[in-house]
C-alpha cells in the first residue's frame, strides 16, 4: 500500500548471517553472473535509493539509509558496492553487506566512470538494473559523456525473471517479518483502549517492531469519528465506541511484510464489526484465489464476489487490493480487476481491503506466499 516514505531509515542496520547466510548470497551472485553471460553483457550495474533498493539488496544485501547506491557485478572480478557519502560512514556500512569492496562517492556518475575504466569496461556492453526508474537524469548524462564507448542496456526484465525464483532467505525472512507483525498487533490490542493517547499507543506498537530488528516501519490509521480514512497517525484521545483501522508495514533484513486489522475501542460498533467481517472474508477469498498461474484480475474478482457490493469494492480499490512485496515495499504483480499480471509459485503478495460505509470503516490485510 502507498505510504509516506521514510526520509532516513533509522532502524536496525546489520546483516543477520544466520537468517541470510553468506553461502546463499554467493549463490545469488552466481545466478546474476549467469544472467549477465546469457545476456551477452560484460557486467551489470544495480542502482537504487533509500526508497527502492530491492535490486541492490538482492545482490549485495545492502540498502542505503539515505540517498543512493550502486553495485557493479562483472563476470569474474569481485563485486563492488558504491555508496553515496563520506569515508567516516564506512564503519556503519560494512556490517550491512557481505561484499568486501565498498567505496564511497560524492558523484555517482564520476565514480561509476572511474570504476568501469578501472575494470576494463570502458568499451564494453553493460546492463543496468534500476537505472531507468531512479537514476538521476543529470548524473546519467554525465556518466554517458564520461564513458562514451560503453553501451548501456536496460536489463530490468531479465533481472525480474531471475527474481521469480525464490530462495531460502526469501521464505525465512518473510516468515520472520510476519511474526513481527503478529506481535505488533498483539501490542495494539493492549494499548488501543478508551482514553489512550494515540501518540503513546503507536509509539508502543512501533517500539515492538524496532526491538524485533525492524529496519523500517510504516503505520497508517484512521483519524477518528470525523476522519475515518487511512492516514499517518495524528495525536488524539481514543473514545468509547471508536473504531481504529490499523495498517502496519515492516522491513526485516531487507524484506517487507504488511498486515492490517480493525480494532473496536470499548463497546464494538455493530456496523463497523459487520464491515470488518466482510473485509476479512474478502481477504480470505483473495488468498484462496492467489495460486500459481492465476492473474491479478482473478484474485481481485474473488474480492468482488466476496463483498457482493460494487460500491464497497470501488472504495477498496482506491487504496489498492494488493501487490507484490519483498525486497521492495511494492512490486509486481498488481491485484486489480484490470490486471493481466500472472502469479508465479512462491510470489509474496500483500493483500488488503479497506471499507467505508457512511461513518463506519474497517480494514483487513495480510502478506501471503503463493
Amino acid at each position: 500500500m502507498q505510504t509516506v516514505h521514510t526520509v532516513i531509515k533509522h532502524g536496525a542496520l546489520f546483516w543477520d548471517e544466520d537468517l541470510v547466510p553468506a553461502a546463499l548470497l554467493q549463490s545469488r551472485l552466481e545466478n546474476v553472473r549467469s544472467a549477465i553471460s546469457a545476456a551477452g553483457d560484460a557486467a551489470w550495474i544495480f542502482y537504487g535509493d533509500a526508497e527502492r533498493c530491492g535490486a541492490l539488496a538482492y545482490v549485495s544485501h545492502y540498502f542505503p539509509r539515505i540517498r543512493d547506491a550502486a553495485v557493479l557485478v562483472t563476470l569474474d572480478a569481485p563485486p563492488i558496492v558504491l555508496v553515496n557519502g563520506g569515508g567516516r560512514t564506512l564503519p556503519s556500512i560494512r556490517p550491512m553487506t557481505w561484499i568486501a569492496d565498498v567505496r564511497m562517492f560524492a558523484s555517482i556518475s564520476k565514480k561509476l566512470a572511474e570504476v568501469l575504466t578501472e575494470q576494463g569496461l570502458a568499451q564494453a556492453r553493460v546492463g543496468t538494473v534500476g537505472a531507468v526508474e531512479t537514476f538521476p537524469a543529470r548524473e546519467w548524462s554525465a556518466l554517458t559523456r564520461a564513458v562514451p564507448d560503453v553501451t548501456f542496456v536496460p536489463r530490468d526484465a531479465e533481472f525480474a525473471h531471475l527474481r521469480r525464483k525464490k530462495d531460502a532467505a526469501d521464505l525465512a525472512v518473510a516468515q520472520r517479518a510476519s511474526h513481527v507483525l503478529e506481535a505488533a498487533f498483539a501490542v495494539a490490542a493492549t494499548v488501543l483502549r478508551p482514553g489512550a493517547s494515540t501518540s503513546e499507543a503507536f509509539a508502543q506498537i512501533e517500539r515492538s517492531m524496532r526491538l524485533a530488528g525492524a529496519e523500517d516501519v510504516r503505520i497508517l490509521t484512521s483519524g477518528g469519528p470525523e476522519n475515518n480514512e487511512l492516514a499517518p497517525p495524528v495525536e488524539r484521545r481514543l473514545e468509547e465506541g471508536d473504531t481504529v483501522m490499523l495498517f502496519l508495514g515492516v522491513e526485516i533484513q531487507r524484506y517487507w511484510s504488511e498486515a492490517a486489522q480493525t480494532f473496536a475501542i470499548g463497546m464494538p460498533n455493530a456496523q463497523a464489526e459487520n464491515l470488518a467481517s466482510r473485509a476479512r472474508a474478502a481477504v480470505d477469498a483473495m488468498e484462496a484465489a492467489a495460486i500459481a498461474g492465476a492473474r491479478g484480475s482473478t484474485v481481485a474478482a474473488a474480492a468482488r464476489k466476496a463483498l457482493g457490493d460494487d460500491g464497497l469494492l470501488t472504495f477498496a480499490s482506491s487504496y489498492g487490493l494488493g501487490h507484490g512485496i519483498g525486497m521492495d515495499v511494492e512490486d509486481v504483480p498488481s491485484i486489480a480487476l484490470d490486471s493481466e499480471d500472472v502469479l508465479n509459485a512462491g510470489t509474496a503478495l500483500a493483500l488488503h481491503i479497506v471499507l467505508k460505509d457512511g461513518s463506519a470503516c474497517a480494514i483487513a490485510g495480510r502478506t501471503i506466499i503463493t
